[in-house]
Order: C-alpha cells, then structure tokens, then sequence
C-alpha cells in the first residue's frame, strides 16, 4: 500500500515452477498516476544473477488518472519451470506516483 518507484528487481524474484504460455498482463493500482503513465516491465532469466530480457514487445502501462492496464503483446509467450522472473518499474507518474500496484501475469500451463 506504498507509493511505487522507478528501479530493477521492485519486488520478490520468482522461479517459475512449471512450463506455462502468456496469455496476457494485467496490472492495477490503488492510486492512479497522474502527469504521466506508469510503466511496468517483466524480465526473464534462466538464474537468478543471469542476464534478464523483457518478456513483452509492448510493456503494459497505466495511463494518467486510470487504475489499471494491460497487455498481450509478448517477446516471448513461453517461460519454463526453472525460469526466473523480476518486476521492473521505469514510469511511476510525474505530479503523483501511483501506488499500491499488482501485477497479474496470466498463463496457461504447456
């Protein structure tokens, strides 16, 4: 329930327990952004100090005054058991920063 800020790695590192498919994003804030969107990126790895890539050809974002966003526009639709994943923030909203965010990522298992 805090203000949300620009930054790699803003939450808990996950591992991938099965072999899943993308199906979308969807993310939500409790107080919109306002001045500019916010932008959140899902980053992918095989280890968890290994070289993180986007998941998305076009990350999801919240606009200016809304509460939620998403997308299904992926890099890369398939993750693996063993696959890690981070949360990067590189737009919070320029007068207010949105807050308290989540991040649903939406997948069925291959």
């Amino acid at each position: 329930d805090s203000t949300i800020s620009t930054g790699t790695s803003k939450g808990p590192l996950r591992r991938v327990d099965v072999d899943a498919t993308l199906t979308s994003a969807r993310i939500y804030v409790k107080t919109a952004p306002t001045g500019a969107s916010i932008i959140v990126d899902i980053q992918k790895a095989t280890s968890p100090d290994g070289s993180f890539a986007t998941i998305f050809s076009s990350t999801p974002s919240i606009a200016a005054t809304a509460y939620t966003g998403s997308s299904t526009s992926f890099s890369t639709v398939d993750l693996s058991a063993g696959d890690y994943i981070r949360m990067d923030i590189t737009q919070i909203g320029s007068t207010v920063a949105g807050a308290s965010l989540t991040v649903d990522l939406n997948m069925v298992t291959r």
